[in-house]
């Protein structure tokens, strides 16, 4: 992974808080988001120079930079999720081709529209099974780390199973 920090490519999910603009405007998709866990998400790729990418309910695939409306979507059940998968399959296979690392924090739900990429060894996913406060923690002891060398090793393995143990031990 060295040196391949402006090359790499962080991909989250959507929030269902959103910062509220009149229709018909559109704002840059990193702004929309106002969820704690997207806010953090979206204050690590700053620090450490990833692009951001969203898995939205309602635009699929998105980089942060783009201009989208205000929507209020959520993605429920498996098949609306096969159906975002199916439509976006291109664009993230593109996305995959055109970075060197490709990062994703997001729940499982939202992690099958990435599913046919997942043996990638250029992609590396985490997994939580506390819901969103693991999240917000996770996402909130990586933001604490100012060490490049120790963001790298974190952000190693192919498949990062956090607990908040592992993490501070890297913090302290």
């Amino acid at each position: 992974m060295k040196g391949s920090h402006n090359n790499t490519l962080l991909i989250t999910s959507c929030s269902n808080k959103k910062k509220k603009i009149m229709d018909p405007m559109t704002i840059r998709a990193d702004k929309l988001y106002q969820g704690q866990f997207f806010r953090g998400v979206y204050k690590f790729t700053k620090k450490w120079k990833f692009r951001l990418a969203i898995i939205s309910a309602k635009y699929g695939f998105i980089y942060g930079e783009e201009q989208i409306s205000w929507y209020d979507k959520r993605l429920k059940k498996k098949r609306d999720v096969q159906a975002l998968k199916e439509r976006n399959y291109r664009k993230i296979d593109l996305a995959f081709k055109n970075h060197h690392r490709i990062i994703a924090l997001m729940g499982k739900l939202y992690l099958v529209v990435l599913e046919d990429f997942l043996g990638s060894e250029k992609f590396t996913y985490a997994v939580d099974h506390q819901g969103i406060g693991g999240w917000n923690r996770l996402i909130s002891l990586l933001n604490q780390i100012d060490d490049r060398e120790i963001i790298e090793n974190i952000l190693s393995p192919n498949i990062l199973s956090f607990s908040k143990e592992y993490l501070e031990r890297w913090i302290h």
